[in-house]
């Protein structure tokens, strides 16, 4: 969320996938896949990060800053039109092995956020 630079570029992100874009015109994909994987994508490559993810307790969530829910758009992801809308997003990551369970879930606001929007003349 450190390189989150415009909320803009939450575009394409959704309950199973956040998608951080930084000022480098490089983009990273965190996703919660089906079969209880999270994994992290970064040119081009995708890498495991943990596997035992409960599928349908685990995601992403987006707040305007009135710190209502944006529910995506069809398609399950934020649309243009949403996604200048974020002011916080909440990770939730349950693990699962066997019978244990362990649910970490947190509220972040990307870098600077909490400041407001750019004003035209710092673009």
């Amino acid at each position: 969320m450190r390189n989150q630079s415009d909320a803009a570029n939450y575009f394409q992100s959704g309950p199973a996938l956040l998608s951080i874009s930084g000022g480098t015109n490089s983009t990273v994909t965190y996703r919660i896949l089906n079969d209880g994987t999270l994994t992290f994508e970064k040119n081009s490559t995708t890498y495991t990060l943990a596997d035992g993810i409960s599928y349908s307790e685990s995601g992403f969530s987006y707040f305007d800053s009135g710190y209502n829910d944006i529910t995506p758009a069809a398609g399950n992801t934020l649309s243009e039109a949403q996604a200048p809308n974020v002011h916080l997003a909440k990770i939730n990551i349950c693990f699962t092995e066997q019978e244990d369970t362990l649910e970490l879930s947190t509220h972040m606001y990307p870098n600077n956020f909490r400041f407001g929007s750019k004003k035209s003349y710092h673009q």
